[in-house]
This record gives structure tokens, sequence and C-alpha cells, in this order.
């Protein structure tokens, strides 16, 4: 069921997008379960998983890298991740580029999906590529 509906416009172009409420509220709480005892991740809970936060948490890059790390420990070495608080472009830039890299590297179909795609707030698109991250951790925590 299609439950919210976007119209956005990037430059010239127009895009419409939908997805469903359930989805986004599902990956809110699924985040939240798995990050939520991190030190690292406490400024960003709680998440409404009834609004549009989780789209805004993923932004600076730091939950997508705890997140692929969370599907695949030791994927991408903690020290490398950017965190400070206020976090300008380019260290959003890197981050969003490490959890992209990264989510390749454990076998996620990163295709046409770029840091921008994050920071703009595409959101058909940040829920597909959460879909495959957690997708890659549950089929690992299935075989364990």
């Amino acid at each position: 069921m299609i439950n919210s509906q976007t119209i956005q416009k990037l430059g010239n172009e127009v895009s419409f997008s939908s997805f469903s409420n359930e989805e986004r509220s599902a990956y809110a709480k699924v985040i939240s379960e798995c990050l939520f005892k991190d030190k690292d991740c406490a400024k960003y809970f709680p998440i409404d998983p009834e609004s549009n936060d989780v789209f805004l948490v993923l932004k600076d890059g730091v939950i997508l890298c705890k997140l692929v790390n969370c599907a695949e420990p030791g994927t991408i070495d903690e020290r490398v991740i950017n965190k400070k608080q206020n976090m300008n472009i380019f260290l959003m830039n890197e981050n969003l580029r490490l959890a992209l890299n990264a989510s390749k590297a454990i076998g996620c179909q990163i295709i046409n999906i770029f840091p921008e795609t994050i920071i703009e707030q595409r959101y058909e698109m940040i829920l597909g590529i959460l879909w495959q991250i957690l997708k890659v951790s549950s089929f690992l925590n299935f075989l364990l």
C-alpha cells in the first residue's frame, strides 16, 4: 500500500515518488533496534517511525556506515567514520561514499546511487539501499 507521495524538483528535473509508510516505519524501528546502544549513534535517537526522521538521520552517513557493520561486522573500520557534530558537506560525502562502497562489498546492488541521492533525500532510493543492507543482515543472521 502506497501512503506517502512526494514531488521533488532537482534543477530542471521534476520527479514523483511514492513509498509505503509501513516500510519506512519498519526500517526506522530496525535501525533503532540495531544501533540504539551504539554511543556514536546516540544523537540520532529516538527516530520517530511515523515521520520522515529516518531519512534525515541517514544524511551524514554515520548511521548507514554503522548499519553496514551490523550486516557484516568489520566491513568499515570505525576509525575512518567521521562522527563530528555539525559535519560539513565534504565529511558527509566521505561517510556516504564509504557506506555505499562498503554496501557493494557485502553484496548490495548500488546502481546510480550516489552520496547526493541521500543528501537530496531521494526517499524511494534511500529505502532501496536500506532494504538491501537489512536483507544482507537478515540473511547472515539466519545463517549464524
